[in-house]
């Protein structure tokens, strides 16, 4: 693995191309990813002295784990939903926030816990499709 890419091993093997795969491998978003894909998440204004919230835009993750991964949309929907769970953590953490914005030598493929909540703040994303 290079600092460009992130693993993941899954915790049930899924089809991709006509094989079973048992890892994901990520590698890093460009520029063009993010102008055709678009952000992850969007930042929803909090009520008064509250912090904002977090939206996790689903359908926009699972299209950049399909493209980041080079497997079809159709693999990331039959990945288990813990494995699909640190995808996610994966793709949001190229934009700052999860995993891939750890040292690599800090990085594990499986069982490293990632926080989902935004910097500052004590509430969790919320997931949309």
């Amino acid at each position: 693995m290079s600092d460009q890419e992130l693993t993941i091993t899954l915790s049930a093997p899924v089809m991709a191309h006509g094989e079973e795969i048992d890892c994901l491998v990520l590698r890093q978003p460009t520029t063009s990813d993010l102008i055709d894909l678009g952000q992850p998440m969007r930042l929803l204004p909090g009520n008064g002295m509250e912090d904002p919230a977090v939206e996790v835009r689903m359908n926009v993750v699972a299209n950049y784990v399909a493209r980041l991964a080079a497997i079809p949309l159709s693999t990331v929907k039959a990945l288990s939903l813990g494995d699909f769970g640190r995808a996610t953590q994966a793709v949001l953490g190229f934009f700052g926030e999860g995993e891939a914005d750890m040292a690599p030598a800090d990085r594990t493929s499986s069982s490293q816990t990632v926080s989902s909540k935004s910097p500052g703040s004590s509430k969790h994303p919320r997931a949309t499709s």
